[in-house]
């Protein structure tokens, strides 16, 4: 179905992961609080020109130690691919230029309780905006319509969109623990869907209010996503269980789809992703905590008849590791699509069009493959100078690391207390999700 174009090893284990909007780019976090950018051949369906004999280098652009207090927790680029975002443990969000890392501002993630909460994602789902969550389980609003500071330099004529050093609006305890995932709604990102604990809640970004929270799932919800060309909402739970439902009709019975994982360890369905294009059509897939990726046809719930489960079918599943889970997925562009999890992320395409890619490991080989690589913007020193200043530029760091915490294990946590109020409703009022028990 799928096959490996490239297995690229990493130098510790992998936190966070974005990939380029249009480009054929990604961007790494690790738990030594590294941040990489890598640049990927073309794809054998691209229009430019194919790799010489048919085989490909992946360069890094830039690398640095870019949260020094700890791992870095979460990545995204801005809408048009010219920054990028970073927040770490250390409780510091930076956005420096995609070509080059040049740091152009950073904020202070605001505390909870007196004391630092650790991001743990990051979205751009408008240019003006961007949404920063916590494991407190809130979500914060930041403006990028304000300009570069004066005594802000940038190393291209494109001013970095600098965020509000205060959130423009928060909304806190938007879920009884850590927000695992947020995804825009289409048609134009307004409302965002958040997965914490076990609910599921769209939050209205242009009124400022919560439109609908779920009853409890009885299992930690850890990832979501959106189909866009099937119009649904597709959430992935602890147990190996993807929950569907049509975009804006929240209160329809969800379709259930079980991955067939057997539940418990290495059941989680740790993240997912839907293909994009028409190529896409409704293939999701999902990312597990046994490290296999398995694929998903959403687009058949369209045509079945809205019970649960009917119509929906698994594809296939590919292997990215046989120790660890998979932490990180999704799609370029071109349709090709990229794994991540423990110190490994992968690069696969579509059995039929495959080319092979060097990291080149055997020319000279650096501690975690970086040697030898070509740099796009070239003459970067250590990383030894501390980094994160505004208007200094990220480094290729070749010096010795720390192994850096461990990624958690999502969906292990002690269950929090839930369940008050009558069933079908929140706290505020709010009708919850009809049929989820």
């Amino acid at each position: 179905m799928f096959d490996t174009l490239c297995t690229y090893p990493l130098a510790s284990d992998l936190f966070a992961q974005a990939l380029h909007p249009s480009e054929p780019i990604i961007a790494l976090g690790l738990a030594t609080g590294h941040v990489s950018l890598h640049r990927l051949p073309p794809s054998s369906s691209s229009s430019e020109s194919p790799p010489k004999n048919g085989c490909g280098t992946i360069d890094t652009a830039w690398r640095t130690r870019r949260h020094k207090g700890g791992s870095c927790r979460a990545l995204t680029f801005s809408p048009d691919g010219t920054s990028l975002f970073s927040a770490g443990v250390d409780g510091v969000v930076k956005v420096a230029e995609t070509e080059t890392g040049w740091v152009g501002g950073k904020i202070a993630v605001p505390l909870y309780k007196g004391t630092t909460d650790p991001p743990t994602l990051l979205s751009t789902p408008h240019p003006s905006s961007l949404l920063l969550a916590t494991e407190s389980g809130a979500l914060h609003v930041y403006d990028l319509r304000l300009s570069p500071s004066p005594n802000t330099t940038t190393s291209s004529s494109t001013p970095t969109p600098t965020p509000s050093p205060f959130p423009t609006h928060s909304y806190p305890s938007l879920h009884a623990d850590l927000i695992t995932s947020l995804s825009p709604l289409p048609p134009n990102n307004s409302q965002i869907l958040t997965t914490g604990a076990a609910t599921i809640t769209i939050t209205d970004l242009r009124h400022h209010k919560i439109v609908i929270t779920s009853e409890d799932q009885d299992e930690e919800l850890l990832s979501s996503t959106i189909c866009a060309s099937a119009g649904k909402a597709v959430v992935g739970g602890e147990r190996g269980v993807l929950r569907v439902w049509d975009v804006g009709a929240w209160n329809d019975e969800e379709r259930v789809l079980d991955l067939g994982t057997g539940g418990g360890d290495g059941g989680c369905a740790c993240c997912c992703a839907c293909r994009g294009g028409s190529r896409g059509r409704g293939m999701c897939a999902a990312g597990c905590d046994d490290g296999v990726v398995r694929f998903v046809d959403v687009d058949a719930v369209v045509n079945g008849k809205g019970r649960k489960g009917k119509g929906m079918r698994t594809l296939g599943e590919v292997r990215h590791d046989e120790v660890e889970g998979v932490v990180g997925l999704g799609w370029l562009r071109d349709g090709r699509l990229v794994s991540g999890g423990g110190a490994v992320v992968k690069i696969w395409e579509e059995a039929g069009g495959r080319q092979s890619y060097s990291d080149d490991e055997d020319e000279d080989e650096g501690e975690d493959g970086d040697e030898g690589m070509k740099s796009i913007n070239g003459g970067l020193g250590s990383d030894d100078e501390e980094d994160g200043q505004d208007g200094e530029a990220a480094e290729v760091d070749d010096s010795d690391e720390e192994e850096g915490e461990k990624p958690k294990k999502r969906g292990k946590k002690k269950k929090k207390k839930r369940g008050k109020g009558k069933k079908g409703q929140v706290g505020n009022g709010i009708m919850a999700f009809k049929g989820l028990t």
